[in-house]
Order: C-alpha cells, then structure tokens, then sequence
C-alpha cells in the first residue's frame, strides 16, 4: 500500500525526495487502510513502548525466547507485525514488502500467534 500524505513517522516524517518532492518521505507512515480490528484491535495499544515494542519482539523472535512470526503471503518471510496488529507501520520497515492486504482466514495464523505471545501489558 502506498504511505498516507501525512509524513508522519517514527524519524518525524523523513526527508522528501529532493529530485521530485511528490513522493513520499523515505520514512512516511504506512497505514493499513484494510485493518482488521475484529482480529487484533484487543492487540493495538499493547506493547506501543519499551519492553514490549514491536522492535522488542523481533529481538526475542531472534533471540528464540518467542516463536517465529506468520509466513507472509507475499515472500515466504515474516509478516509485519505493526502494519497488520497495529495497523500502521512506515515505509522504510524492513517488511514493507507485506504491507498488503490479508483477508480474515489469511490473518488468522498472526491472530493466533498474538493471542499466545504477545504481552498483555508493559
């Protein structure tokens, strides 16, 4: 999905391209205008910070002491897991690539892994 207008972003917005300024900012926010919240809306506001950040789950995910994420349907690599839990990302995430949509039975393998991994609270 394309990045919002918005220039928002964990960097500030980025730095827009300067041979054509129309693009998007290197690091814009990626929202995902096909959010299910039905699935994880119970999910959304956990982990926003510190311990349990999305950053802070891929670390354990590495390190072993959680299980590996979902396969995405696009590369056979690990889905996002802001842009599909949180529903937005950026576009400078090294997992732009499965910012796309799911459908429900697609997203319910990540449903499942939050349901027994992710924190209840930080």
């Amino acid at each position: 999905l394309p990045p919002d207008s918005s220039g928002a972003g964990r960097s500030g917005g980025g730095t827009p391209d300067p041979i054509n300024p129309t693009l998007p900012p290197a690091n814009s926010r990626a929202s995902n205008l096909h959010y299910n919240s039905a699935l994880f809306e119970q999910f959304k506001n956990r982990g926003t910070t510190g311990r349990f950040a999305a950053r802070t789950i891929r670390y354990k995910i590495a390190q072993g002491t959680l299980p590996p994420l979902p396969v995405s349907k696009v590369d056979g690599e690990t889905m996002c897991l802001p842009f599909h839990v949180k529903g937005v990302c950026n576009t400078a995430c090294g997992r732009a690539t499965d910012h796309v949509q799911y459908t429900t039975a697609e997203l319910q393998p990540l449903c499942t892994w939050c349901t027994t991994n992710y924190p209840t609270s930080t």
